[in-house]
């Protein structure tokens, strides 16, 4: 069962690769970094907020696949895992339409976006996949793991990845939207 589901997740990862390449490649630095308002993130935000989470999650799931991974204390306290888990997925389904604030250290600024971000979120997802693959063999519910950006949570290896996989979708529609948006905006500066 682990084996299918990281397949699955596997292959999703890689289809955001295709999409991100489909939707964003042709597009200029300046609708990377355009940004509706202040408040909102750009494309190139979007996509180097994924990469930087992610990132994050490398070392763990590498410890985990080859087997030095050790449990911490935290690890060890039964339920929270399952609560902490199940929270934060809901929160980061894209079909949640309430707005979840970013942890302030991720939060990418405009400065930091790097006119090839498109082509290095394809090269990071395609990282993404190879660790996600990695754990095909592993019992996705035994392990637990806390999280590499709040250091009390925990949850499962399962919910982690799905966690990530839902939370890169969901950025994903957001910069869809964001292009939506600059496609308007851009029409309506040419007519006025």
């Amino acid at each position: 069962m682990s084996a299918a589901l990281i397949e699955q997740l596997s292959n999703r990862v890689l289809e955001y690769e295709d999409r991100v390449r489909t939707r964003f490649a042709a597009l200029q630095f300046d609708q990377l970094a355009w940004q509706p308002d202040p408040r909102s993130w750009s494309i190139g935000q979007c996509l180097e907020h994924l990469i930087e989470l992610n990132e994050l999650y490398f070392s763990v799931f590498a410890d985990i696949a080859s087997g030095a991974k050790r449990r911490t204390f935290i690890e060890r306290i039964p339920v929270l895992p399952g609560l902490w888990g199940t929270l934060l997925l809901n929160g980061v389904k894209p079909d949640n339409a309430k707005k979840m604030r970013a942890p302030l250290a991720y939060d990418p600024s405009v400065a930091d976006i790097s006119p090839d971000i498109v082509e290095q979120f394809c090269t990071h997802q395609q990282a993404l996949a190879a660790s996600i693959s990695s754990l095909a063999d592993i019992d996705l519910d035994a392990q637990i793991i806390k999280s590499p950006v709040v250091g009390f949570i925990t949850y499962s290896l399962r919910h982690a990845i799905l966690i990530i996989v839902e939370h890169e979708e969901r950025h994903l529609n957001q910069a869809d939207r964001v292009l939506e948006t600059f496609d308007v905006h851009s029409q309506n500066t040419e007519q006025g």
